[in-house]
C-alpha cells in the first residue's frame, strides 16, 4: 500500500537500458474524468523492469547522484562532470547531483565510475515512497 495518490504508470519499450515510464497522477474532475489523462502531466520515469517494486519506485528519468571523493578538488570535479556531458550539476560538499540522457542511466553510471578517479559512486535517483501505510493504493499491472 502506498499513501499517495493513486498513479498511473504507462511504460515503452523502446529498445533502450531502461523501460520509458509516463506517470500521471488522478486528478479526479467530480464523478469522472472523460477526459483522462489528456489533461494532466506526464511525469517521465525510467524503469528497469516491470516487477512491482520498479513500479512502486521508478527512477526520475535522466537523474543521477552522484558521490565524489574528499580529497577531490570540487571546481575541477564539476568541469569533469560538465566535459562528460552532464548539465544541471550541484555540488554539496561530497555530494552531486546531475542529468544525463533519459533511459541509458546504468550505463552513464558505469562510465562515470570506470574513467573518472573523483568518484566514490554514480546511481540513478529514483522516486523514495513510504509503504504499508492504510489507507493507500496498490499496484495492478495491467497488459
Amino acid at each position: 500500500m502506498v499513501i499517495y495518490p493513486p498513479e498511473f504508470l504507462f511504460l515503452l519499450d523502446v529498445g533502450l537500458e531502461q523501460l520509458v515510464g509516463g506517470s500521471v497522477l488522478w486528478k479526479p474532475a467530480g464523478y469522472g474524468d472523460p477526459g483522462f489523462p489528456e489533461k494532466n502531466e506526464v511525469t517521465l520515469r525510467s524503469v528497469t523492469s516491470r516487477s512491482s517494486s520498479h513500479l512502486i519506485f521508478p527512477r526520475i528519468a535522466g537523474s543521477l547522484m552522484i558521490g565524489i571523493k574528499e580529497d577531490a578538488d570540487r571546481a575541477a570535479a564539476k568541469q569533469a562532470l560538465a566535459d562528460f556531458g552532464l548539465q544541471d550539476i550541484d555540488m554539496a560538499g561530497t555530494f552531486a547531483t546531475a542529468t544525463c540522457a533519459p533511459f541509458v542511466e546504468p550505463s552513464v553510471c558505469r562510465e562515470l565510475e570506470r574513467d573518472l578517479d573523483f568518484i566514490k559512486y554514480a546511481e540513478m535517483n529514483g522516486v523514495v515512497r513510504l509503504i504499508d501505510f492504510s489507507p493507500g493504493w496498490m499496484v495492478k499491472r495491467l497488459i
